[in-house]
């Protein structure tokens, strides 16, 4: 039976009010975990894990600072679920007199974790499940938990979850088409994530899905819960239903400052037309209970260049300079790119010809023509091919998304795999029109893309191929190439700076048209994809795109060896 609730005035936020967020706030001090936020007219709905006596946990606020705490969301179990075993609870509103709750529950009659609906006339609650049996439990995968709904373009709902993964099988996150009223499933579920990068391990989990900027954003975390390694990953969605792709350098939001260890994220509508990820975390000094709690945060986002930006920062690394190295190996950093040291000091067998940025941007490695690899800050050693009788010498090189391990690709586009880095091919065995001058990994560090002299494209593994300057009649040769953080494009740069874009990577300009002081001899992308950097043998730059600012050059400089290389 449906009952009043009272509302208990007990203020939680004891900050002044306001409208304006700012980048990682504590919207409420008190123990808040596996937070969602529901805007419906301005006032704002935060629900959260059982706690304080409740199954579902929901304050409100006007300004997201201020909260006033309701009566339990859901007072009363269905038959099938355990009390005090109620987690991550979010709702979809469908009509001004209807909202949906999803939530997770443990199934008595098997202990899984599985996933209950309930509906309610307002979004406060109270909500009441009807259903005898869970909503959806994937009993073949040990359960699901952690639902989220989300609406396509065109207002037609899904669930996203996750399932709990059986024994030596990794976890993964699962989209799954509902009815028009959100209150049954109306189609299968399709696998769109799974646990497979370093830093996720040992699982993925506490998903979210919303549309911006043409894509579909999946925001997850990952890692252990308890700890200060638990951070928020994204993938790019071509569908509600996928494929999507993830981001493949890690995190976009970690442990940093006072904030440890966030995760459960969320999307929704800020004041004054913002969006902002949700998400809880624990405060540095007290990770993990009983000590410590799991607090109500909030920061901006936008999306830039094809990724997300939380914060207001440049791209989802906040990074926005560059490295040169000259083929002695001497390294310059300019803007906010650390000098982790060089081999321009060293007597080197050959010399180098260019050179990787860790994911982390705390590291790089420079590679020399016979395959000598040295790495520097957090990169590290896994190989080479110093020692080996080549072919043909290197002329390229890339690093996996994890920063664990790297390829080194010679002018006949032979590859060495190396680390984790897998083989996917290589044109070591055709006969090439041109020689290999580049080389661009995936994001997903499953594929990359080998180019040649006159602009020839050889895709690999998830590479996909997207168009070449092969049947061109190019006024300079092809020199470098770079790729889109999500896979989905590349661009191709020559000696005179001409820049052919393919696939969704973006025209931004060339130096085409310019007399050039000294040949284009590298190029590189910025990290969010929004622009790209060109640099002459000088050490000449030049800077294309918002995000890909100038920040200095060896231009002016008296070099004793010239640059080969750049890395963002």
């Amino acid at each position: 039976m449906a009952k009043a609730l009272a509302v208990l005035l007990v203020v939680v936020g004891l900050l002044a009010p306001s409208t304006v967020v700012a980048a990682d706030e504590q919207l409420a001090p008190n123990d808040y975990p596996d937070p969602s936020l529901l805007n419906v007219g301005g006032t704002y709905f935060a629900y959260a894990t059982n706690g304080g006596g409740r199954n579902v946990q929901v304050m409100t606020s006007v300004d997201l600072h201020t909260w006033q705490r309701m009566s339990d969301a859901l007072p009363q179990l269905p038959s099938w679920a355990a009390p005090n075993f109620t987690w991550a609870p979010e709702v979809l509103a469908v009509a001004p007199n209807r909202y949906v709750l999803y939530y997770t529950a443990r199934h008595r009659a098997s202990g899984l974790q599985c996933i209950g609906r309930a509906v309610a006339t307002m979004p406060q609650g109270p909500f009441t499940d009807e259903l005898a049996q869970p909503f959806v439990c994937q009993m073949d995968r040990r359960g699901s938990i952690d639902p989220s709904p989300l609406r396509d373009a065109d207002g037609r709902p899904y669930l996203v979850y996750k399932s709990e993964g059986t024994v030596g099988e990794p976890t993964r996150i699962w989209s799954q088409p509902l009815s028009a009223d959100g209150g049954a499933l109306a189609g299968q579920p399709v696998q769109v994530a799974v646990t497979d990068q370093a830093w996720e391990e040992p699982l993925i989990e506490g998903p979210t899905m919303t549309f911006a900027g043409g894509s579909y954003w999946l925001f997850y975390a990952g890692n252990h819960w308890e700890t200060a390694r638990y951070a928020i990953g994204v993938a790019r969605c071509a569908s509600p239903l996928g494929p999507c792709t993830k981001d493949g350098r890690g995190p976009v939001l970690s442990s940093s400052g006072s904030m440890a260890g966030p995760g459960s994220p969320g999307v929704v509508a800020g004041p004054n037309g913002t969006t902002l990820l949700t998400y809880h975390a624990w405060t540095s000094s007290r990770v993990g209970y009983p000590g410590g709690a799991r607090s109500l945060r909030a920061t901006p986002l936008t999306f830039a260049g094809g990724r997300p930006v939380l914060g207001g920062g440049v791209g989802s690394t906040g990074r926005e300079g560059y490295r040169l190295v000259a083929s002695d190996g001497g390294v310059f950093a300019f803007g906010d790119a650390g000098y982790f040291g060089s081999t321009g000091a060293m007597r080197l067998n050959q010399p180098i010809v260019g050179m990787a940025p860790t994911s982390t941007g705390q590291g790089y490695w420079l590679v020399a023509s016979d395959g000598g690899v040295f790495a520097f800050g957090d990169a590290g050693y896994f190989g080479s091919t110093g020692a080996m009788r080549l072919n043909k010498p290197i002329v390229a090189m890339a690093a996996t998304p994890t920063g664990l391990g790297y390829w080194l690709v010679a002018s006949d586009g032979g590859v060495f795999a190396f680390g984790d880095a897998g083989y996917f091919g290589s044109t070591g065995a055709l006969r090439l029109n041109k020689p290999i001058v580049g080389a661009a990994q995936t994001a997903t560090g499953h594929g990359y893309w080998l180019v040649a002299s006159d602009g020839g494209v050889f895709a690999f593994g998830d590479a996909g191929y997207f168009g070449s300057t092969g049947n061109v009649d190019l006024r300079s040769p092809i020199v470098a190439m770079a790729a889109m953080p999500w896979g989905d494009g590349y661009w191709l740069m020559a000696a005179d700076g001409g820049v052919f874009a393919f696939g969704a990577a973006p025209f931004y300009g060339s130096t085409g048209g310019l007399t050039l002081s000294a040949p284009i001899v590298h190029g590189g992308a910025a990290p969010g994809g929004d622009g790209y950097w060109l640099v002459g043998s000088d050490g000449g730059v030049f800077a294309f795109g918002p995000g890909a600012p100038f920040r200095g050059s060896t231009g002016g400089m008296a070099l004793t060896k010239p640059v080969v290389g750049i890395g963002a």
